[in-house]
């Protein structure tokens, strides 16, 4: 005669010492996660709340680690025209990131942003850090406090300030 049971399966004793009840709750051993400790729901509560897996790392690796779950610990790269895409399905239809990046690059500035940047001594194009540093150079140098009320002083500070703010605004940083 057959029996369609299942077979009980064998009950595994907790792994925390001197307890007697059945582990039903895994917990990792260590940070590879390779291996198990089995415990009761009790002892695991317990082994949870006191397990650090961060536990002897650096900052910087932690950094790195939590950088690396962004994309579940797989190597990731640039999205451009310099890779032969194969787009059997035409969803990019046809799109030459070379060119698009390129164009972009190319793009002429208006006369108000190339105007603002000529006024802090900068050439377009320019990125923000540039803007940022160049305009803390100047208002340190132009600043109304530290030229003693000098009008012509104050003029030249109020216009690097206005140049900063269109900046700033085009930029999106405001």
């Amino acid at each position: 005669m057959y029996s369609f049971d299942k077979p009980k399966p064998k009950k595994i004793p907790c792994d925390y010492p001197d307890c007697e009840e059945e582990g039903t709750c895994k917990a990792p051993k260590d940070r590879t996660l390779s291996e198990y400790y089995m415990f009761c729901p009790h002892h695991a509560k317990i082994y949870n709340e006191s397990w650090d897996y961060y536990a002897d790392m650096t900052p910087e690796e932690i950094e790195q680690n939590l950088r690396d779950d962004v994309t579940w610990q797989r190597p990731t790269w640039n999205f451009s025209g310099k890779y032969n895409l194969k787009d059997p399905l035409n969803i990019l239809k046809g799109f030459n990131f070379a060119y698009a990046a390129n164009q972009q690059e190319q793009q002429p500035a208006d006369p108000k942003e190339k105007d603002a940047l000529s006024v802090l001594n900068l050439e377009y194009p320019c990125d923000w850090t540039r803007i940022k540093s160049r305009y803390r150079e100047l208002a340190k140098k132009y600043h109304p406090d530290k030229n003693a009320g000098n009008k012509e002083m104050e003029k030249v500070f109020k216009k690097i300030t206005q140049s900063y703010n269109y900046l700033q605004r085009k930029h999106g940083k405001k």
